[in-house]
């Protein structure tokens, strides 16, 4: 499996984890994410938005420590089928300084759109796990991302 996050992923991860709430993220997103299989992240939590033969485009509830299922983050990502790709969009907090009850299809059509040029002007990262498996790094400069 091969992860990428595009600019905005990046930027708006960083915004929510400044608040003390929701220092966990991080390990969150490690741990029902990047340590699970395709099989889990795509049928655990999830909503089919999207899709074609080739692509699926999904929304998924990541659960917060100690909180129910309205307390919890939404991530938006495709799923590109037949590489085993996992492109992230946005994420954001149910609930907290930084939330969102949902997204618009007007505010997804302008994320998609934005997704798509960083798609083509080659600004998705590549990503994957430090040695320790604790920290989400840059997979070529071995930077932390977060």
């Amino acid at each position: 499996m091969s992860f990428y996050f595009s600019s905005e992923f990046i930027s708006q991860f960083k915004k929510i984890i400044k608040n003390n709430a929701d220092k966990n993220l991080e390990k969150i997103f490690i741990d029902e994410i990047i340590s699970e299989t395709s099989e889990n992240i795509l049928n655990v939590g999830t909503s089919n938005i999207n899709s074609t033969a080739y692509n699926l485009l999904i929304k998924k509830r990541l659960k917060r420590e100690g909180k129910g299922k309205s307390s919890s983050y939404r991530t938006y990502f495709f799923f590109r089928i037949k590489n085993d790709v996992f492109e992230f969009i946005y994420v954001y907090p149910k609930t907290g300084r930084r939330s969102q009850t949902s997204i618009t299809k007007q505010d997804l059509k302008n994320l998609l759109k934005r997704f798509s040029e960083d798609k083509k002007n080659g600004n998705l990262t590549e990503i994957c796990l430090s040695a320790d498996g604790s920290k989400i790094i840059n997979k070529n400069t071995k930077k932390n991302i977060f």
